[in-house]
């Protein structure tokens, strides 16, 4: 067998230049050949002159390098679609086999499939597939074609359901089109009634490779993450700069990860102690096998066909990362949907998927700062998104086929971590007031979903159905033990791995811990008894109190358990508890530190808007909904925020507390309010509980139903119960809106995304232009009438015009700015006009028509085809009713009839419409204006934030000019005696 450059394969890789035989003899010095074709170089050394001469086939010896290492990665089924494709061209007689096997493998060299195809067990590879028979008999039957795996259904329903699949596969409607080889995929639909099925598999797999596979490259970032000690510091924070927004630029959400949760120096270990570790930790399996049960009825419907709306719903976000075969989520969006449906089908009736898509992706993520030993790691698996998808699907299925113990609340379909954190502060406040002993413990598995072993995974799945061992080990607790609550009974409460044990006798509790240990250990699972605790309430004799016993304790494996004071709290699924239930929890100093993180980041101050009302504010929603918290602690959380935000925007201290937490579409920045936000999700995550659960007399519901009523007090607001998010929204923008500051802001809700630029966190805007934007748009730049507020000072216009400076008197009167509201209205006017321009319009800007009622100069006309729109734009002041203006303006030039003869006689058109595009100087739209023009299609639903943003950069440009122009305007008294 020789190598892909000719030689022989034994020949020394390494090597630039091979030892020449021919030449050699032991009295004389060896002698190296160039090994580049048609080159008889020799030389003495590979040193020297040797190394000079390679570089001359540099190229060459490069592609030899690359060949050699893709011929190192060719796996088994990479050979077979190889071979299943050389087979498939052969039978059509298509010559340049090396040729079209290289466009079909784009990710291989010529060399690379050169070189396997001179491989002897590839070449019988290749004569045993072209032996197949490509057709088989009509009579055939589908019966014997494969076997779908015996988990999922019975033998003798295995044709009936493959046939079902198939029958539902050819009704499929497929476009006419050649896009992602569509007719190749056909091709292998329609032969799938007479080939076997491994073919199909086979075919099916070099399809999916040709058509899908885009491997990865190993992305680096550009530019060193580490700045150089020897750069100044102002040159380390603009290094420093330029990498936030390279990775804010590519991913929003992962740079403010990075940001709000730096993790410290963190140092991987080597690949020899990591790799044996997480072998041993993955691989290992039960010491015994499960607990038997009898088996339940199998449910044919987990492999029934793939629907368009199961499909659908499966697919993964645009955001979620691509596997090894490089295939992305919006990628997998733009096939067809048909198409998809029928691969994902196909891999039903086949009872597989190809080998190459189950290939995944691992990475190690540290879990806390200073990560250095490989347990400190966590793993994260990323396959491909088709094959994510298929799955997702048959999860889905067994989420609403199998039925879980309903004391297991992980891997369903509701609130299980409410009802988890209201079950356990239940029982434990119910035990306390009652003066009930209680013996409780909360375990840890260590390393759940790493080391739960296989076997013991397909034994779950053979009894129930469902890929989890969890439930069985529910299932499998004594039910005599238990606590009692009103004649309640409850033993267990775990969500996936986090589980809860309650007994009201100490030796119950110690047999509770003694099952679940044993199970855990038969399924290859460990209970970590540093992490795990016991909580014991006994109540005095005599005396209507319950205490804590902290010397009782309990064994696990042979060693005590930790048994906790009243005093010491600990934590369960993210809400603090202490003996006597849930801690009271002020997370004010979590977000004070991800306030202090996004103030020091080098971000943009939209960007850090962003950040604040996507990641910081929502990261405290759990633990403030489930915990217990004081209306002071929420009140003092929202002070904070607004703080921060008011020292980011440069807004003064008597900002309207409305404008920070109103809605973007009312004009707001968006910022929810914890006062108001908090209560009502804990009110809506007990209610679906009480419709879930049921409420009555029993403890449990009359529990429910007082915490209930606790979040209504509280959200009482002068009389009005805001109990739902919109009464919330609509307190906050009348807040806004009746205030003076925010009265121009009134319409904005009309008309949606004009104020879209404010909440999206990307550079439409400039750093400082935001900010002086957000400060136009609620009355917050400094003129004489704004800061003299409270204060009995001179507030007359600088300009020496006999009005009040106010913003509106800036913008839109004083004659200081007249040249730069023209420049303002001119800069709107050349955007729509360029926008007509695009779309194919004659548009032809200010022409002159004379008129019977005299000259008419409208900012546009634009001519296409028999059509023709009569433009004109307006910036109107901040308490002009804006439909009425707009309406005023398209009367102006509408009720004229002569403008539309004139047009008529200057153009083919002979339907004449008029529009205005009328906005305020806070950059808010008329909403009969953008109706129009939308409507027309002057502009797109994009254009209207960036005219909103062209109108209120034009007022800081008129606010900037007004405070650097010192002309006075004087008026001029009559002299005594005249006039």
């Amino acid at each position: 067998m020789t190598n892909s450059s000719g030689g022989p394969s034994g020949s020394a890789a390494p090597a630039s230049l091979n030892r020449s035989e021919d030449n050699a003899s032991e009295a004389s010095p060896p002698v190296y050949r160039c090994e580049y074709p048609s080159c008889d170089r020799t030389f003495s050394t590979t040193t020297g002159r040797g190394v000079h001469h390679r570089r001359a086939h540099a190229d060459w010896y490069d592609e030899r390098a690359n060949v050699a290492a893709v011929k190192k990665r060719w796996n088994d089924e990479e050979i077979k679609l190889l071979a299943r494709k050389e087979a498939e061209l052969t039978r059509e007689g298509v010559k340049f086999l090396n040729q079209e096997l290289c466009k079909a493998f784009p990710s291989r060299t010529l060399e690379s499939i050169k070189g396997q195809r001179k491989r002897a067990d590839y070449k019988q590879l290749v004569v045993e597939m072209l032996q197949e028979t490509p057709t088989a008999p009509e009579s055939q039957s589908v019966t014997n074609v494969v076997t779908v795996p015996s988990a999922v259904c019975p033998v003798e329903d295995r044709s009936s359901l493959r046939q079902a699949i198939l029958d539902y596969i050819l009704e499929i409607r497929v476009p006419n089109t050649d896009n992602f080889n569509c007719r190749r995929l056909l091709g292998i639909r329609n032969a799938m009634a007479n080939i076997p099925a491994d073919v199909i598999h086979q075919r099916l797999s070099l399809y999916i490779h040709d058509t899908f596979s885009t491997p990865r490259s190993s992305h680096q970032e550009r530019g060193s993450s580490k700045t150089s000690n020897k750069l100044s510091k102002r040159a380390q924070r603009r290094a420093e700069y330029a990498r936030t927004q390279r990775l804010w630029t590519r991913n929003p959400n992962k740079c403010l990860r990075s940001i709000l949760k730096r993790v410290g120096s963190t140092e991987i270990p080597p690949k020899e102690e990591m790799v044996p570790f997480w072998e041993n930790v993955m691989t290992r399996e039960s010491p015994s096998s499960l607990i038997a049960r009898s088996p339940e009825d199998t449910k044919t419907e987990l492999w029934s066909p793939i629907t368009m709306a199961e499909m659908k719903k499966a697919f993964p976000s645009l955001g979620t990362a691509s596997g090894p075969d490089g295939l992305t989520a919006r990628l997998l969006r733009k096939v067809p949907a048909e198409i998809l449906l029928i691969i994902l089908n196909i891999f039903l009736w086949c009872g597989k998927v190809p080998s190459h898509l189950l290939e995944s992706t691992t990475i190690l993520l540290p879990k806390k700062d200073q990560a250095n030993k490989p347990e400190e790691f966590r793993p994260i698996t990323i396959s491909s998104v088709m094959i994510r998808t298929f799955h997702k699907v048959l999860a889905l299925r067994t989420q609403h086929l199998i039925k879980n113990d309903d004391r297991q609340r992980g891997f369903r379909n509701t609130d299980g971590c409410a009802e988890n954190v209201f079950l356990l502060d239940t029982i434990l406040k119910f035990h306390h007031k009652a003066h009930k002993p209680l013996f409780l413990a909360s375990i840890d598995v260590a390393k759940a979903f790493d080391s739960v072993s296989h076997s013991a995974i397909m034994e779950a799945m053979r009894a129930a159905g469902v890929p989890g061992i969890m439930i069985d080990y529910i299932e499998s607790l004594p039910e005599e033990i238990a606590a009692n609550i009103s004649g309640i009974k409850i033993n267990a409460a775990a969500f996936a791995d986090d589980i809860i044990l309650t007994a009201s006798t100490e030796i119950g509790l110690q047999i509770l811990l003694d099952v679940a240990s044993e199970y855990l250990t038969k399924c290859g699972l460990n209970i970590n008894t540093h992490k795990s605790m016991t909580v014991t309430l006994r109540p005095v004799p005599h005396e209507k109190k319950t205490v804590v016993d902290a010397k009782t304790t309990f064994t696990l494996y042979g060693r005590k358990l930790p048994s906790l004071k009243r005093t010491d709290a600990w934590s369960y699924l993210g809400v603090p508890f202490t003996a006597e239930g849930r801690l009271n929890c002020n997370p004010t100093t979590r977000l004070e530190e991800a306030l202090t993180s996004l103030t020091k980041a080098p971000l943009k101050p939209q960007q850090r808007l962003f950040g604040l009302r996507t990641m910081v504010i929502p990261g405290l929603y759990h633990l403030l909904a489930l915990g217990s918290t004081k209306i002071s602690i929420l009140n003092r959380a929202d002070k904070m925020v607004r703080a921060a935000v008011r020292k980011w925007l440069d807004l003064p201290h008597d900002t309207i507390k409305a404008y920070f937490h109103a809605k973007i579409s009312d004009g707001g920045l968006g910022l929810p309010s914890y006062r108001w936000k908090i209560p009502l999700l804990r009110y809506h995550r007990l209610k679906a509980l009480v419709l879930s659960h049921g409420a009555g007399t029993s403890t449990p519901g009359a529990l429910l139903e007082s915490e209930m009523a606790a979040q209504l007090r509280r959200l009482d607001d002068h009389g009005t119960r805001l109990s739902t998010t919109a009464l919330v929204d609509k307190r906050w923008a009348g807040a806004l809106h009746d205030s003076f500051d925010g009265r121009a802001l009134k319409d904005s809700v009309k008309t949606s995304h004009q104020h879209q630029w404010t909440g999206e966190g990307n550079r439409f805007l400039s750093g400082r232009d935001f900010i002086n934007a957000v400060k136009l748009r609620i009355n917050a730049l400094p003129t004489r009438s704004r800061t003299s507020r409270g204060r009995r000072t001179d507030r007359q216009c600088r300009g020496g015009c006999t009005q009040p400076e106010t913003l509106n008197h800036v913008l839109q009167i004083c004659h200081r700015t007249s040249e730069a509201r023209v420049r303002r209205h001119d800069a709107l006017v050349a955007y729509v006009q360029r926008s007509l321009a695009n779309q194919g319009y004659d548009a032809i800007k200010e022409p002159h028509i004379n008129t019977s009622e005299g000259l008419r100069k409208p900012d546009i006309i634009a001519t296409l085809g028999q059509t023709a729109i009569v433009l004109d734009a307006q910036v109107v002041g901040e308490q002009v009713d804006l439909d009425a203006a707009n309406a005023s303006k398209v009367r102006y030039y509408e009720s004229n009839k002569d403008v539309a003869e004139h047009i008529k006689r200057h153009s083919a058109a002979n339907n004449v419409v008029f529009v205005a595009l009328t906005i305020n100087c806070r950059g808010v739209w008329s909403p009969a204006s953008a109706k129009q023009l939308l409507a027309l299609g002057v502009i797109g639903v994009k254009d209207l934030k960036i005219l909103s943003t062209r109108a209120l950069i034009g007022g800081l440009f008129i606010f900037s000019i007004f405070n650097r122009t010192t002309g006075v305007r004087r008026i001029w008294a009559p002299r005594k005696g005249i006039g």
